[in-house]
C-alpha cells in the first residue's frame, strides 16, 4: 500500500508533478538562482538547460535591464522595482 504523505515528499512525485504542469514552472534557492524548471518553462523561453540552471532569476529569464545595464539581477537599477524579484525575496523569509 502507498502511503500518501512519503509520495508527496518523494522528489521523484515532486518531478512527475512538476513536468504534468502546463504553466511554465520554476524554482528558485534563497540567492533567486533557478534550481529547476519544467518543459513549458524550457519552451516558453527556449535556452540551454546551462543558461538556466544555477543562473540568476533575471539573468536567466533575459529581463531587459540586466542585459541593458551589463549587471547581475539584484545589481541593476530596477531590481529595487521588480515585482518578481521582490514576490521570490518575500517567499523565503
Amino acid at each position: 500500500m502507498i502511503n500518501i504523505v512519503d509520495l508527496k515528499e518523494s522528489n521523484a512525485f515532486l518531478n512527475v508533478l512538476l513536468e504534468n504542469l502546463i504553466p511554465a514552472v520554476f524554482i528558485v534557492d534563497k540567492n533567486i538562482c533557478i534550481q529547476s524548471f519544467n518543459n513549458s518553462f524550457k519552451a516558453l523561453f527556449n535556452k540551454p538547460d546551462d543558461k538556466i540552471i544555477g543562473k540568476l532569476c533575471g539573468n536567466a529569464l533575459g529581463c531587459a535591464y540586466t542585459m541593458n545595464e551589463g549587471k547581475n539581477c539584484g545589481e541593476t537599477s530596477n531590481c529595487q522595482h521588480c515585482t518578481l524579484r521582490d514576490s521570490l525575496l518575500r517567499a523565503f523569509t
